[in-house]
């Protein structure tokens, strides 16, 4: 995978899920982190999450290896019981619901 630039992205897994992920949410499930991302957060910076995956999965050679390369244990899907696809897939998907919920998104 070349150098991309997935700021957004990469501050919603450093800052929800990165080694202080308790501060939003003591749990140990996604979906908390998401919501309090999404409280949080700027309609904007929604839309630049859903880019910013759109361009990583479409980067990518091997999701799992350019993901755990990436992300190099900043956060590990599998110790949330995920795979970065799902993890992806849910993060997009509670994004977009959100945007839609909220007036948002066509």
């Amino acid at each position: 995978m070349d150098r991309i630039n997935i700021s957004a992205l990469d501050d919603l897994i450093v800052i929800y899920f990165g080694q202080d992920y308790d501060l939003f949410d003591d749990s140990e499930e996604i979906e908390p982190k998401i919501d309090a991302f999404l409280a949080a957060s700027h309609k904007g910076l929604q839309h630049a999450v859903i880019d910013d995956i759109d361009l990583f999965l479409l980067e990518c050679d091997d999701l799992e290896a350019d993901f755990r390369a990436h992300y190099r244990g900043t956060f590990v899907p599998e110790n949330w019981g995920t795979t970065p696809a799902k993890f992806l897939d849910l993060v997009k998907a509670r994004i977009r619901l959100h945007l839609q919920v909220s007036g948002h998104l066509d």
